[in-house]
């Protein structure tokens, strides 16, 4: 009798601990949830290696968003997901709510934009759409058609996507495409989806980068896959690298892997820098680019002075580029005032480049190279150096269109 009173003791003692242990797991569960960002603008820390996140409902009143687990208030979850699209409808809503993700030291973020469309007035937001903080990483993975655009009332001119080293510049920020559109692993085949990003960005702000003044410098961006079209702002932004005036620096840009990117700007180079100088560029593997530049070059410095900084562009593996200028940049190497400092160009293995320069401007090269050593190293690939003296200035329009080529056969 004694005995049985034991036992059933000894049952009730280990199921009171299974239960606690039980109730302990749920509390600490991180979710793997979509979040809607029409219903409020998003915090997202990575810390400690778990991330977190935030959602509020009105901010400036300390409300946050529900859902059927309670408040979205610092909820651990490694694995989110936000979308603007209506379950119900199917429709791709356009909210400006913004998202901040602030990745600390020797963290990583990870997160899912899945058919997303943000356009934020930064002006009003003081941010850019999204907002790239911390030291640690951050793993954008794209998912559907995405958008993400800035506009500003020349005030607080952040990117859309901005990544300003004033907020952090040892961490990377990797845009990718790495599953489905469903999430279901990529298999290789025709089946398999792309995720798309089209970013703009205002003014002297970047697309994906840098923003304006002080959050000009950008640096450690990588893009690995996904269809992305980067537009930056007219008056200096680039598409993805550095702010306008006083002209950012876009250091360590490198797209690779399968990424197939569109790249546009007019003051500030397309992909690289808001100025001339302090810039350096890879594109490698098997990376498609098509980079189209103004007065800024299409792949390289942007039309803006700077101040004797080393700029180093590098196209290698089995990438293909197709870099144009339209006005006083080259295609590959400096913008229109390209005399500040040492450029250095590798053209490398099996990539195939074409490069358009304008009138006044080689399309590899320096526009001027007074003040630096200027150094072409083509070492393999397929080269077209195109120059169109007199084709697009009104000035010389009655010359003939005299074009100069250099192939190399791979």
């Amino acid at each position: 009798m004694r005995k049985n009173v034991k036992q059933q003791l000894a049952l009730r003692v280990l199921s009171t601990a299974a239960l606690v242990a039980m109730v302990s797991s749920i509390a600490t569960a991180a979710f793997a949830d979509t979040y809607d960002l029409n219903k409020g603008s998003v915090d997202i820390l990575a810390e400690g290696g778990k991330q977190y996140i935030t959602q509020w409902e009105n901010e400036s009143k300390g409300t946050y968003v529900t859902d059927d687990k309670g408040e979205i208030k610092k909820r651990q979850d490694d694995d989110i997901t936000l979308t603007t699209k209506d379950e119900t409808t199917g429709e791709t809503k356009t909210t400006s709510n913004a998202v901040t993700i602030d990745a600390k030291e020797d963290n990583t973020a990870n997160v899912t934009l899945k058919d997303v469309d943000i356009r934020v007035d930064t002006s009003e937001a003081k941010s850019g759409a999204i907002e790239i903080k911390g030291d640690g990483d951050t793993n954008l993975e794209l998912n559907g058609d995405n958008t993400v655009l800035v506009e500003n009332e020349w005030s607080e001119e952040h990117a859309a996507i901005e990544k300003a080293d004033k907020y952090g510049k040892e961490g990377t920020l990797t845009i990718k495409d790495d599953v489905n559109d469903d999430g279901t692993a990529k298999t290789g085949t025709d089946e398999d989806t792309t995720g798309k990003l089209v970013a703009g960005g205002y003014h002297e702000a970047a697309a994906i980068g840098g923003g304006a003044g002080d959050l000009g410098d950008t640096s450690n961006i990588t893009i690995t896959g996904g269809e992305i079209t980067a537009i930056g702002g007219n008056d200096g932004g680039c598409g993805i690298g550095g702010g306008g005036r006083p002209g950012g620096t876009g250091k360590n840009i490198c797209i690779e892997g399968n990424a197939h990117v569109t790249a546009t700007a007019e003051e500030g180079a397309a992909i690289g820098g808001g100025a001339s100088g302090g810039n350096s560029i890879t594109i490698k593997d098997h990376a498609v680019v098509n980079a189209y530049g103004a007065w800024g070059s299409a792949i390289g410095d942007g039309g803006l002075y700077s101040g004797g900084r080393p700029t180093t562009i590098t196209i290698s593996g089995n990438a293909t580029v197709h870099a144009e200028t339209s006005q006083s940049g080259c295609a590959i190497g400096s913008g229109q005032h390209g005399d500040a400092g040492d450029l250095t160009i590798n053209i490398e293995e099996n990539a195939n480049v074409t490069a358009i320069g304008s009138y006044d401007g080689p399309a590899i090269g320096n526009r001027y190279g007074t003040d630096g050593t200027t150094t072409i190293n083509i070492t393999g690939g397929t080269v077209n150096a195109i120059n169109s003296f007199g084709s697009d200035d009104p000035e010389y329009s009655y010359l003939p269109v005299s074009y100069t080529h250099l192939t190399l056969p791979t």
